[in-house]
C-alpha cells in the first residue's frame, strides 16, 4: 500500500470547506495523531500514535487467578513505565491485595506486593487513578487512605512466591519480616522521644574513652635519614618510640597493627612553616607502667611527606578511626 505523507506547513485545521477544496499544508480533520514541536520553534511533527496490541499473558495471568487460589479478581489500576518497558498494575480479590508487573522484554509477570493481611485496602469502589513512578519508587493514592510508596525492587524481591510454586501466595517481606503499613505509607509518624546522644572521644571504648579523640599525643622522634642522604626514612621502614604514651592508648594488644597519623611543622628562617605528616602501623607494644598499658613500640611508616628534615620534631599523633 502506497504511504500517503503530506507537509502542513501551514499548520492550522480548516473545517470550513469542503475536503476538497482545503488548500495544500492545512488538515479538514485530525484522529489518533500526537503534535512533536522543538523547543523555542514553530517547527513540529505530526505522526500517529501507536495502537494497543493484545497481549495473552497465559500461564503467569493463570497463576494469580487459578494457581494461587484468587477468586472474584478485579484490576483497580494502571501505570506504564515505558522507559524500562514495563506495565504494573494493582489488583484486589476476595481475599488478596497485590501489585504486579509485567516485563514486555521477558513477557514475565511478577508480584511486587502482595498482602494477605488486608493492609493496603483496595476496593473496586476506589480507583487508583493516581499513580507515579520516580526512580525506582511507586507512588499511589486511592483517594480513600493516606498516599503509599515503595521501592520496586526491594519489595519485589520480598514477595517470595513465583512461577510454578505449589504454596499459596506469601505475604510480602522486607526488613526480615513480613511488611506492614508503616512501610509503605508516604506519611511517618513523628517519634515520641527527644533524640538522646552520647558522644565519645575514641570509638574504640566507650566505657574507658581509651584513644586519642581529636586530642592528640605529643611526641619527639626523627623522621628523617642521615647525611650524606637526604630525605625522609622509605616506606615501610620502623622507628622506635619509647615514652609519651602513658595512659593513651587501650589496655592490652588491641592497638597492635593498628594506624595512627603524625603531624609536625618546622619554623624557617623568612619565621614560616613546613608541615610534615605520616601514617604509620603500630607493630609492637612496650608496657607501660599501669598492667596491660604500654608507652611506646615500634611503628612501620606506611606513607610520609617528602624531605623531612634530619632532627627531632614535636609530633602530634592522631589514632586512625573509622566511622
Amino acid at each position: 500500500m502506497a504511504k500517503l505523507q503530506h507537509t502542513f506547513v501551514q499548520g492550522k485545521m480548516n473545517k470550513d470547506l469542503d475536503e476538497r477544496l482545503v488548500p495544500n499544508g492545512q488538515y479538514r480533520d485530525a484522529k489518533n495523531i500526537q503534535v512533536s514541536t522543538s523547543e523555542g520553534s514553530d517547527v513540529g511533527a505530526i505522526e500517529n500514535i501507536l495502537g494497543n496490541t493484545i497481549q495473552n499473558l497465559g500461564a503467569e495471568v493463570q497463576a494469580w487467578a487459578t494457581g494461587f487460589g484468587l477468586s472474584n479478581t478485579t484490576c483497580i489500576g494502571t501505570i506504564r513505565d515505558s522507559q524500562n518497558e514495563k506495565i504494573y498494575w494493582f489488583i484486589t480479590s476476595d481475599t488478596v491485595d497485590a501489585i504486579l508487573e509485567y516485563d514486555q522484554a521477558t513477557s514475565v509477570v511478577a508480584p511486587v506486593l502482595v498482602d494477605t493481611n488486608n493492609i493496603l485496602n483496595f476496593s473496586t469502589s476506589n480507583l487508583i487513578t493516581g499513580v507515579n513512578i520516580l526512580e525506582g519508587m511507586l507512588f499511589w493514592t486511592d483517594d480513600n487512605s493516606e498516599p503509599k510508596k515503595i521501592e520496586i525492587a526491594r519489595f519485589k524481591a520480598g514477595s517470595l512466591q513465583g512461577q510454578g510454586e505449589d504454596t499459596l501466595v506469601v505475604h510480602t517481606r522486607v526488613y526480615g519480616r513480613p511488611f506492614i503499613e508503616s512501610d509503605i505509607t508516604v506519611i511517618k509518624l513523628s517519634p515520641k522521644q527527644p533524640v538522646s546522644i552520647t558522644s565519645f572521644a575514641s570509638l574504640v571504648s566507650s566505657t574507658s574513652n581509651r584513644g586519642t579523640g581529636i586530642t592528640p599525643i605529643f611526641i619527639s622522634a626523627n623522621l628523617g635519614q642521615a647525611s650524606p642522604l637526604t630525605g625522609s626514612l622509605p616506606i615501610g621502614s620502623t622507628f622506635v618510640i619509647t615514652g609519651g604514651f602513658s595512659g593513651f592508648l587501650a589496655p592490652s594488644n588491641v592497638f597492635l597493627n593498628q594506624q595512627v597519623t603524625l603531624s609536625a611543622k618546622a619554623l624557617q628562617e623568612d619565621g614560616s612553616y613546613l608541615y610534615y605528616e605520616a601514617i604509620c602501623t603500630i607493630t609492637a607494644l612496650t608496657a607501660g607502667e599501669q598492667p596491660g598499658e604500654f608507652d611506646g613500640g615500634t611503628f612501620r611508616i606506611d606513607s610520609i611527606s617528602a624531605d623531612v628534615p634530619y632532627n627531632y620534631l614535636n609530633w602530634s599523633v592522631l589514632l586512625l578511626e573509622s566511622d
